[in-house]
Order: C-alpha cells, then sequence, then structure tokens
C-alpha cells in the first residue's frame, strides 16, 4: 500500500513539473537558511566542558576603581591580577587549578627542520590537561613538581607537531623555544573547543596555542599577556606589573562538591577583606565564581546578531512554508475531479488525505536534498568568514538527520491543509457538472 501511494506521488510530481520544482526549491532555500543558523547558533552556544558543569568554575574579582572602562556596572573584570591570582593560587584550596594566559614566542627547530617563526604560546599550569580533558596524541603534559621547579618542557599542537615533525610522536625531540632547548613531552589531538572558554576574554577569534609551556618559564622572561586592561594605567617594570592593578590572567578551578564550592567562596570573601584592610578593592564586593556555561553567557557567547539572524532565518522558513501551502492547494484542487472519481469508486476520505499528504512528504524528502546542500555551502561561507568558526564542527550525523526531518516535517505541515481540503470534497458536486 505505501509503494503503490509513493508511486502515484511521485508520478503526480512529473505530471506537474513546474509547480513541484518551486515548491522543492522554495523548502529547500527555507531549510537551508534555517539550518545554518542553527548551526552557528550551536557551535557558538554549545558547553564544551558539559559533563563538568558545576565542578570547573572561573574566578573573578572586582579590583578596579571606580569609573573603569573594563567592566559593566555591578560585574568584575573578565581576569584577575598577578598577586591576586596567584595569592588564591598557593592556597592549593582547591582540587585543581590553572592559571593561563596567552602571548606570542621565537620558535625554530633543534631536531627538526623548522624555520625559526612566531609561534602562539600559552603559558599555564600543570592541571589544565586533566582539567579540561585535553586530548593527548603522544606523550602527555607536566606534573605539579614542573610548576615548582620550571622545567623547560612543552607540549605541542598536532598542528604544529605535523609541521615541526611530520606527524610523527616527537617526545624527546627539542626545540628551541625563546632562545632556549626545551624537551617536547606530549603532543596533543587536535583540540578546537568553540567557544574558546578557557581564554574567552583573549577575543572571538584568537588563535588556538601552537604549544603549551610551564606558566613560570613565561614570568622568568618576563611576559606579560597579549591582552590586559590596567586602571589606573601602567607602563613600568614587570616587577612592579605584578603589583599593579593590571587584569590578565585567568584562574580556573575545579571544585568535587557543593561544600567545596561554598568553602572557595568563602575563602575569595576573606581574601578581598584582606586587600580592603590594606586600601585595595576600592569598589562594593563583586565576587564569581562561575561554571563554563555561567561564564559564557555571562560574555555574550551568542550575539544578539547571531539570535537575531536565527530568529529572520526561521521567518523566511515560515514564508517559505506559506508559499508552499498555496502551491499545494492550488495543485491539489486542480485535481478535485479525480478525487471525486475516486471517492464514487470507494476511497475513503482518510485514503485519499494519506495519499496527498504522502505527495507533500515526498515533496520534503526532495527540498531536503537541496536543504542540506545549501545547508554544507552556508556553514562553509560562514566558516571562512567568522575566525571563531573556523575550527568548530557545524556539521555533524544529528545536524543532517535535524535537517531532513525538518523538511519532511515542514512539507507535511504545508500538505496538512490543502490535503484535508480535497478529501473534504462532496463527489457529487463535480460528477453532476460532468
Amino acid at each position: 500500500m505505501l509503494a503503490h501511494t509513493l508511486r502515484l506521488s511521485l508520478r503526480a510530481l512529473r505530471q506537474d513539473l513546474l509547480r513541484s520544482l518551486l515548491m522543492i526549491v522554495a523548502l529547500g532555500l527555507g531549510i537551508g537558511a534555517a539550518m545554518t543558523s542553527v548551526a552557528v547558533f550551536r557551535a557558538m552556544s554549545v558547553n564544551p566542558l558539559a559533563h563538568k558543569e558545576g565542578r570547573v568554575f572561573i574566578v573573578q574579582m572586582d579590583n578596579m576603581a571606580a569609573g573603569s572602562p573594563y567592566q559593566k556596572a555591578g560585574e568584575p573584570p573578565k581576569q584577575l591580577t598577578y598577586r591576586d591570582a596567584t595569592a588564591l593560587w598557593q592556597t592549593h584550596q582547591a582540587r585543581r587549578q590553572v592559571l593561563l594566559y596567552p602571548n606570542q614566542i621565537a620558535l625554530e627547530g633543534l631536531d627538526a627542520p623548522l624555520s625559526p617563526t612566531l609561534a602562539t604560546v600559552m603559558f599555564t599550569t600543570a592541571d589544565l590537561f586533566p582539567m579540561f580533558d585535553v586530548p593527548m596524541r603522544y606523550g602527555g603534559g607536566w606534573d605539579a613538581a614542573t610548576d615548582e621547579r620550571g622545567d623547560l618542557v612543552v607540549v605541542l599542537s598536532r598542528e604544529l607537531n605535523e609541521r615541526a615533525f611530520g606527524g610523527a610522536n616527537s617526545v624527546g625531540k627539542h626545540l628551541r623555544i625563546g632562545g632556549q632547548r626545551f624537551t617536547v613531552i606530549g603532543v596533543t589531538e587536535a583540540w578546537h573547543p568553540q567557544p574558546r572558554f578557557y581564554d574567552y576574554a583573549a577575543g572571538v577569534g584568537a588563535p588556538e596555542p601552537d604549544l603549551w609551556l610551564p606558566f613560570a618559564f613565561g614570568i622568568a622572561q618576563q611576559m606579560r599577556a597579549l591582552n590586559n586592561d590596567c586602571w589606573p594605567s601602567y607602563a613600568g617594570p614587570f616587577a612592579g606589573f605584578q603589583q599593579s592593578e593590571c587584569v590578565w590572567l585567568n584562574l580556573w578551578v575545579e571544585l568535587g562538591s557543593p561544600d567545596e564550592v561554598a568553602a572557595y567562596r568563602t575563602l575569595m570573601e576573606r581574601y578581598v577583606a584582606d586587600q580592603k584592610a590594606l586600601g585595595r578593592f576600592p569598589q562594593p564586593m563583586h565576587n564569581r565564581l562561575r561554571t563554563v556555561a555561567e561564564w559564557l553567557r555571562s560574555q555574550a557567547a551568542v550575539s544578539s546578531d547571531v539570535r537575531l539572524q536565527t530568529l529572520l532565518s526561521f521567518a523566511f522558513l515560515a514564508v517559505c512554508l506559506i508559499n508552499t501551502a498555496g502551491l499545494l492547494l492550488a495543485k491539489f484542487l486542480a485535481r478535485v475531479r479525480e478525487v471525486s472519481v475516486h471517492r464514487a469508486l470507494g476511497a475513503t476520505r482518510n485514503q485519499i488525505f494519506l495519499r496527498y499528504l504522502a505527495e507533500a512528504g515526498v515533496i520534503g524528502l526532495c527540498g531536503s536534498l537541496i536543504g542540506l546542500l545549501l545547508t554544507f555551502g552556508g556553514s562553509a561561507a560562514m566558516q571562512r568568514l567568522a575566525p571563531d568558526l573556523a575550527h568548530a564542527r557545524l556539521l555533524d550525523p544529528s545536524m543532517i538527520g535535524a535537517t531532513v526531518v525538518l523538511a519532511i516535517a515542514v512539507s507535511l505541515v504545508a500538505g496538512a491543509i490543502p490535503a484535508w481540503r480535497v478529501c473534504r470534497t462532496v463527489p457529487a458536486t463535480f460528477l453532476k457538472s460532468e
């Protein structure tokens, strides 16, 4: 029965080919626009560390003077000063804790034919790799003892390892970084969390690091973060910069229970109270201990432009649905005498309804193919135009399946009213006129 219904639907599409093509193209355009917007929205709103939600937090405190242009009213800066971040880190009250900041550094090969180049680097501490579940291709990260000793070790990105060592296992090899000889201890898999939650303050589209170096080495080299905000401004030597009110470090902590979260909040409150007694932190206490999801929401990871684009794309899909419904109604009504004959020969209203609904479903299936092609093309274009989406996985099997399902569902909705209108036809009305 189903096969017979589909054959009838395909024959009907061929008989009115032009109108059928118009409906298929209209649905494809609407589906393509809507699903491209959904793919972008999904990539920018996803929580890359959702499986650790409620355990991993970013630490924020408000050390800025009144009138600072680097914060919203009642909101602390995105980052911490060196003195505040390291003071909290040295308490070791969290199960895991990560200090980090980005920069650029000179790099050249020793055991690799790598020409001198300027590489992006993330200076960080040992807990980053297990806290953020960084996937490793070869080797691993360093340990807490390295943070204390300042050993000259490096973890490479997969992309840099491809350039320097042809993708081979480079653990134990050496590179000259910042003029010093470093030993490779690990190579990450391709790791491009989107959004880049761990250093979102660096800005949208900031490049992923080529390599990861111990935090202590960056400080020993007197290297500041590429992005730092100072209020009041500071232009003195690095030692003074470390004690200034410039914010430039991210501090992330992993806490295992609500009691540990409460204890860490108390630690922050006591620390700020102590600093206020020393004449610092002139603003009211604006401490924040935010999960990854809360942090991304606070930083508006999904911009208002993206939200508006998504709404407009679905409005366009609605217009396409209405146009398709109108074309289907005209198409079905043109065959109302045929329906009358079928009814007179014993076809039930349900059979007529399902036949025409199946025809709408075939149109939706064909429209989904055009929609998929447009979604692939639109997603590729968005990745070229938006640097922050360059490494995002916009389309996956679930998105492809959703595109097909949405196209068929939209076509069925568009065809339901015309099909119902036709199946309500009274056969005698048209048969008497013949």
